[in-house]
């Protein structure tokens, strides 16, 4: 919304979220990968959801989103098609954040919800929540799209800025003090982080590059999912600088 309003310039997405805006009219292009890892989404019930004992057990139920197209929204749908349930037949409840996700999980307005797991790990190991499965992104899953008007006339200045965020990520990955520093302005287990540290990868080549297979496979899935009517070409997703 803020790169198609104006009031951002560059912003780091979900995959899935900025190809399914760009191919319905958004006016951004994807210029790099920011994170090549894929996400990986705990599947959440409110922990005092008794019959909730499983992935099995939330066919049927109402699922909590963020927003309608977000990250929750979608990959209900694709949690949805590898379990083999009907992602027509979703049932959702918006509630804003994770403060509304855990609000209504524990009242049981809602049944289901994901969410990256170690962000949520705090409510789980409280006894809000309660984990009964993960799920993967099946692609990279964070690239950095940037408003086509500021492509247009700051080209080298998105690459030069994209150099900088690559140095950065490679400083940051080899800094013996990083884990500490995440734990504790995110109040997470230092053991937590340092399981989360390890898998992730960020994009810290410096080189600007986005493979049209990835962009290929999830445009095929959105359409698949019946998230998209039709599969856009990746060529009209990115720019290249």
């Amino acid at each position: 919304k803020a790169l198609n309003d104006g009031s951002t310039d560059i912003a780091v997405l979900l995959t899935e979220g900025i190809v399914k805006d760009i191919a319905t009219g958004g006016s951004s292009k994807i210029v790099g990968v920011y994170v090549q890892s894929s996400l990986c989404w705990g599947i959440h019930t409110g922990a005092q959801q008794e019959d909730i004992t499983s992935v099995a057990s939330l066919e049927g139920k109402v699922w909590a989103v963020s927003r309608m197209t977000s990250g929750s929204h979608l990959m209900a749908v694709v949690l949805a098609k590898r379990e083999g349930w009907d992602p027509t037949s979703l049932e959702y409840k918006v509630i804003g954040n994770l403060d509304g996700a855990r609000k209504a999980l524990l009242a049981s307005e809602a049944h289901g919800f994901l969410w990256e797991k170690f962000t949520t790990k705090p409510l789980v190991d409280a006894g809000d929540l309660r984990r009964v499965g993960e799920i993967p992104t099946p692609w990279p899953c964070f690239v950095i799209a940037v408003r086509n008007e500021v492509l247009e006339k700051h080209a080298e200045e998105v690459k030069k800025v994209l150099g900088i965020v690559a140095a950065t990520c490679r400083e940051f990955k080899q800094d013996p003090k990083a884990t500490a520093y995440i734990a504790e302005n995110y109040k997470l287990q230092l053991a937590d982080v340092e399981e989360w540290f390890k898998s992730v990868d960020w994009a810290s080549t410096g080189t600007p590059h986005v493979p049209p297979d990835m962009l290929a496979k999830v445009g095929a899935t959105l359409t698949e999912l019946g998230i998209l009517e039709e599969a856009p070409d990746p060529a009209s997703l990115t720019f290249a600088l």
